[in-house]
C-alpha cells in the first residue's frame, strides 16, 4: 500500500448480509482508519430489494470487538437518497465509530422511508445472507464493488 495514502483499510467486510422480508441487503464493507485525524470510519454497501424507491435508511449498529462483545451502538441515517431495486446505496457515507477495538459489527435496520413518502418500520437484524437466492430478485452481485 502507498505509505501517502490518508485512509488505512483495517479489515473489509465481504459477507452478504440480510433478513427474510427486509427492503435492503447489506452487500459489502470495510473498516477504515482515517491516519490523519486517528478517526475510525465504516463504509457500509447497501443494495435495494424494495419495489419502490428509498428516501431514507435508519440503522443501528452494535460494534462488536474480537470476542463477538458489544462495545459501542451507533444509530445513522442514510438521508437524500434515491435508491430503486437493487440499486446500491450507503458506500459514499462515512460512518464514524469511536471504539478502535471495533471488527465486527451486526446491523439492524430500523425504518426504511420510500419515496412516496411511506414507511416500513419494521426491524431487520441483518445476517450472513447463507442459501439467499439472489436470483429470485434478479440481482448481479458479483460485478459489483466500492
Amino acid at each position: 500500500m502507498d505509505g501517502n495514502r490518508r485512509y488505512k483499510t483495517v479489515k473489509y467486510l465481504q459477507e452478504k448480509q440480510w433478513s427474510a422480508g427486509s427492503p435492503v441487503m447489506l452487500n459489502k464493507g470495510a473498516v477504515l482508519k482515517d491516519t490523519v485525524t486517528g478517526n475510525h470510519i465504516l463504509q457500509l454497501q447497501f443494495i435495494c430489494l424494495a419495489e419502490k424507491e428509498i428516501r431514507e435508511a435508519v440503522v443501528e449498529i452494535a460494534c462488536l470487538d474480537f470476542l463477538g462483545k458489544c462495545i459501542e451502538t451507533l444509530d445513522y441515517t442514510y438521508t437524500d437518497l434515491k435508491a430503486g431495486r437493487n440499486e446500491l446505496f450507503g458506500d459514499r457515507a462515512p460512518v464514524f465509530f469511536s471504539n478502535a477495538k471495533a471488527r465486527n459489527f451486526e446491523i439492524n435496520i430500523k425504518e426504511i422511508t420510500f419515496q412516496d413518502g411511506t414507511r416500513s418500520r419494521a426491524e431487520y437484524k441483518l445476517s450472513a445472507a447463507g442459501s439467499f437466492c439472489f436470483a429470485s430478485f434478479n440481482i448481479s452481485v458479483s460485478g459489483i464493488s466500492m
